[in-house]
């Protein structure tokens, strides 16, 4: 080989390592802003897909725009001070910073909100968002640099590979429990590969720094910052070590206590307290409905209270799942009553949904305890820990479980109001045909709830139901799997939503009017990719909707399903490379037909089947519109004459889809599937109008 062509190989090499880099810098530098925004400035968990959205804008407004080398060199200065900005959210007073409607009942008073709050709410959201959309546009300037130097489908295997290696390394320091200060120094060390200047290595080195000085979380989960304190109760006699409280993401979650007769009758003091006697008779009340409770199934086990409820009621045989690892590490270790070290206790850490359809045992009584997750994702989330536990089908199985004279116990906080107490009344009925009775506990603004067979037993008892005001509401909607928003307010208005929506899909055309509309031939907009991309994130949401259903909502499920998603991408990817397919008719057809078989057979209707072959079936079902989209799009995409605006148009699709995606808060998560059939309908008209486009 001579030296020329010796140097052109390297020369490649190194190419196709920085698009690799940029893209894995790209993808992980995402997910650090998802995760850490929603953590410290809680608005943000509850508008989920905004640093999602805002980051496809700026990698999108950053592929279309200009070659320019000092754009890129602002990285370090964008990421490193948004990152102080989250960091030191509580000195700056952001983290609990007001929603100014009721659309979602949060920290602040139930009632809307004066305009003067909602234009601060307004004004903070979208400086952010214009941030998170500066910095992703520095390192999308030089993604669409290195997309024009390879050909389209090389370059967005490439692409691809990196957004997978990207997401595989955030899942494992997640999963060792690291926290921001390691995932930024990660994006520091991804972006001075790329820009070994004094200048950007003395920004990230005061980042970090400054960030190293912000208030610490105890420690992180792959779902929560959590925060532990002692739990010190005030007595008439002086103070009383209770146990530990637990916070996630700056918000009260739960507490270990110490409810034991022998702890109690040392302090007697603590046992006649208003408090310690609600919180006894909260967590009492299932074995007063189910005395002779034996076998107990506890979901939401959290740090033990639940299962040290069963052992001090002589349960003989306690399962408990829990889905978070570390707080099940905290409360192992610092529960005062120690329940997890008794022998009649077996812990599964998992998705409750999951445990339930794989497990054949039964139970004298089920207990979901306090498993309200509100505290990390919003109710238009589709991926929040409780989405699918508080729902019709999942109360329906749970009660398959249950012996012939079992108890199905659900405890909720009806602290936002009695609307949601009734929407929790109704699924409840709507899943086992039966009016549950509904007692206030006290505790936590607590109702316990109960339903199954040995539902009789409790209506002997004569405890005083809990009503909503006004009576019951049958128009409150149930929750479903369809329909899982346990907490949108019934008759509001996402008032804050729209506007912020909105305004960022005016901030996307201007940036789409100028950087792609009237740019040269073959680096203009590409109608039919914007709407590839557009229908693309709506078949995304779905299959991560569905999978989670089959598999858990888990952390470990959810990242499994994105490199899942993205393995079938560089599958189809290799499809066009190697068949290099001309007519797109067929797949066309066939992505048509794979959105509307789970549309028309629901998962539900595999349950069935035995567990392997539903999930065999269901994955298939979930992860065919996948590979029927990516060989229409890398089809489409392999003959772009500029990468670089082609990905840009698509991530600028990718964007409306995401807001798209809200209208399944009112429609319902299948609904999705209709709209992605349109919008992919569309699709395909836009590419028949392009010249040459099925020769």
């Amino acid at each position: 080989m001579s030296v020329p062509a010796a140097r052109a190989d390297r020369s490649i090499s190194r190419q196709a390592l920085d698009l690799f880099l940029i893209s894995l810098l790209a993808l992980f530098a995402e997910l650090v802003v998802i995760r850490w925004l929603a953590s410290e400035i809680r608005v943000f968990a509850y508008l989920k897909n905004l640093p999602l959205l805002a980051s496809f804008f700026g990698l999108g407004l950053g592929c279309a725009l200009p070659a320019d080398r000092r754009l890129p060199r602002l990285f370090p200065v964008l990421f490193g001070s948004l990152a102080l900005v989250i960091a030191f959210a509580g000195p700056l007073e952001l983290v609990h910073l007001r929603f100014p409607d009721v659309s979602v009942s949060l920290w602040t008073a139930d009632q809307a909100a004066p305009w003067a709050v909602g234009a601060l709410f307004l004004f903070v959201v979208l400086v952010i968002v214009a941030w998170v959309v500066a910095a992703f546009a520095a390192v999308g300037v030089r993604l669409g640099r290195l997309f024009d130097r390879f050909t389209p489908l090389t370059a967005y295997s490439v692409n691809v590979a990196g957004s997978l290696a990207g997401i595989v390394l955030f899942f494992a320091l997640s999963l060792a429990g690291t926290g921001p200060l390691v995932w930024l120094a990660v994006v520091a060390l991804l972006s001075l590969w790329f820009e070994r200047s004094w200048r950007g290595a003395a920004a990230w080195g005061a980042a970090l720094a400054l960030v190293a000085l912000a208030p610490q979380a105890t420690a992180w989960s792959p779902y929560y910052r959590i925060d532990t304190e002692p739990f010190v109760l005030d007595t008439r006699k002086g103070e009383v070590p209770l146990g530990i409280e637990l916070r996630v993401n700056h918000d009260y979650h739960q507490r270990a206590l110490d409810l034991s007769p022998g702890f109690l009758e040392r302090h007697p003091q603590v046992a006649d307290t208003d408090w310690v006697r609600r919180a006894r008779f909260a967590y009492d009340l299932p074995y007063r409905v189910a005395p002779a409770a034996k076998r107990v199934l506890v979901v939401g086990a959290g740090t033990g209270n639940d299962v040290a409820a069963a052992l001090r009621h002589g349960a003989e045989r306690i399962d408990a799942v829990e889905i978070d690892a570390r707080i099940l590490e905290i409360g192992e270790r610092e529960h005062p009553e120690r329940p997890y070290s008794s022998p009649a206790v077996s812990v599964a850490v998992a998705d409750a949904r999951a445990f339930l359809r794989r497990s054949d045992a039964t139970y004298d009584l089920i207990v979901f305890g306090l498993l309200d997750s509100h505290t990390m994702f919003s109710s238009l989330s589709s991926l929040r820990l409780d989405n699918y536990v508080y729902t019709v089908e999942s109360f329906r199985e749970a009660a398959r479980h249950l012996a012939p004279d079992g108890v199905l116990s659900v405890s909720f906080s009806v602290a936002a109001g009695d609307w949601i107490g009734q929407r929790l009344s109704n699924t409840l009925r709507a899943a086992t045909g039966q009016e549950p009775v509904a007692i206030r506990t006290g505790y936590d603004v607590g109702v316990a709830y109960f339903a199954g067979p040995g539902l009789p037993r409790l209506r002997a008892e004569g405890f005083e139901p809990w009503r909503p005001a006004g009576g019951r509401q049958e128009s409150v909607r149930p929750a479903t799997d369809d329909w899982p928003f346990l907490y949108i307010r019934p008759g509001s208005r996402p008032t804050a939503y729209v506007l912020t929506l909105g305004a960022i899909l005016l901030g996307a055309w201007v940036a789409v009017r100028r950087s792609l509309l009237g740019a040269p031939a073959g680096r203009g907009f590409d109608a039919h990719l914007f709407l590839m991309g557009a229908a693309f994130m709506l078949v995304e949401t779905k299959c991560i909707a569905e999978l989670s259903l089959l598999f858990g909502s888990t952390w470990t499920v959810n990242a499994a399903v994105f490199a899942g998603i993205l393995t079938m991408i560089l599958a189809a990817n290799a499809v066009v490379a190697r068949a290099r397919p001309a007519r797109v008719e067929g797949w066309f057809l066939g992505l048509g037909a794979a959105i509307l078989l789970p549309f028309l057979v629901p998962l539900g209707a595999l349950n069935a089947l035995p567990f392997a072959a539903r999930a065999t079936l269901g994955a298939l079902f979930v992860s065919l519109p996948i590979l029927f989209a990516g060989v229409v799009f890398a089809t489409s995409f392999r003959k772009a004459p500029a990468p670089s605006a082609a990905l840009a148009s698509n991530l600028f699709g990718a964007l409306a889809g995401g807001v798209l995606e809200y209208g399944s808060m009112f429609f319902g998560i299948r609904s999705l599937n209709l709209l992605a059939l349109a919008l992919y309908g569309l699709a395909f008209l836009a590419l028949r109008r392009r010249p040459h486009a099925f020769a």
